[in-house]
């Protein structure tokens, strides 16, 4: 087995597992990520653990942020999109 050489899980440290997102208007994560990952390029809306108002932001394909988000919505979020959240 390969030596771990970053401390445990934290908020600043590199992901150690990662999961599909599929956007819902009500369901919530399953798990609040560190980060999420748009695979392909289109929009994300999204709403951050402390916010009680939806984002839309354009991603790019590829792109990384790290938002810890509550919710992934269907309405608004580019249809086919690859999400991953980052933990």
């Amino acid at each position: 087995m390969a030596t771990d050489i970053f401390p445990a899980n934290s908020i600043d440290g590199p992901s150690r597992h990662q999961f599909l997102i599929t956007p819902s208007d009500t369901a919530d994560l399953p798990a609040v990520p560190k980060g999420i990952r748009a695979d392909t390029a289109g929009t994300i809306t999204f709403r951050s653990i402390d916010s009680r108002d939806d984002v839309t932001m354009t991603f790019a394909a590829g792109q990384t942020e790290p938002f810890r988000v509550q919710f992934v919505r269907a309405t608004g979020t580019t249809p086919g999109m690859i999400i991953h959240g980052l933990l």
